[in-house]
């Protein structure tokens, strides 16, 4: 008879400790979850910052070039040669820095945030850390890169080491990829066509 009963209950303290042990894992996860969330938002501001050192500053030159001409007339030698850029250039160019993200923003964050492979909080700031970190670096030395390629570079490594190079959706990669060839040739005649008719 007692070992009847110690038989009995032996499946039911088993399965008290596993309760209890998936109750304390369930804990610590929501806690994990609690403090990557929160860092994720910090890291995100600081990638937002590189991107207006680096991408934003790319964009902003050319225009900040053609004011700085027309401020010292066109055929002066020091038509582009002030450093300082007008303060209005700078805000002018936040202010569409923030209107493009509201008007056509989602489209290209759906692509990266969850086109590529599946994201969560911890995931999300790793591969945040790791873009915001990159585009800083080559911020300091100087060097214009995009904040696009770190992202989908780091969205990628981030898949491939947490959940296997087979939750990566290879296929929307070569799409991106693709992008990123056919607009450098497509800036370029554009560009170059507008500067030839336009020319005075």
């Amino acid at each position: 008879g007692n070992a009847a009963a110690a038989s009995s209950s032996a499946p039911v303290n088993t399965n008290e400790t596993d309760i209890m042990g998936n109750d304390n894992y369930a804990v610590e996860r929501e806690d994990a979850v609690s403090i990557f969330r929160h860092l994720l938002v910090f890291v995100a501001a600081v990638l937002s910052f590189a991107h207006g050192a680096n991408d934003t500053a790319n964009a902003t030159a050319p225009f900040s070039a053609v004011v700085q001409a027309v401020r010292a007339g066109l055929h002066s030698e020091r038509s582009c040669g002030d450093p300082d850029d007008p303060w209005w250039v700078l805000v002018v160019a936040g202010g569409a820095v923030c209107a493009g993200i509201i008007s056509f923003g989602s489209r290209v964050m759906a692509t990266v945030g969850q086109g590529l492979t599946q994201m969560d909080f911890h995931l999300a700031f790793s591969m945040n850390l790791g873009s915001a970190t990159s585009v800083l670096l080559a911020t300091l030395f100087g060097w214009p890169i995009s904040s696009t390629h770190c992202q989908v570079g780091a969205v990628v490594a981030v898949g491939c080491a947490a959940m296997g190079v087979r939750e990566v959706q290879w296929g929307m990669l070569g799409r991106i990829a693709l992008s990123w060839i056919l607009t450098l040739p497509f800036a370029f005649v554009l560009s170059a066509g507008l500067s030839a008719v336009l020319r005075v």
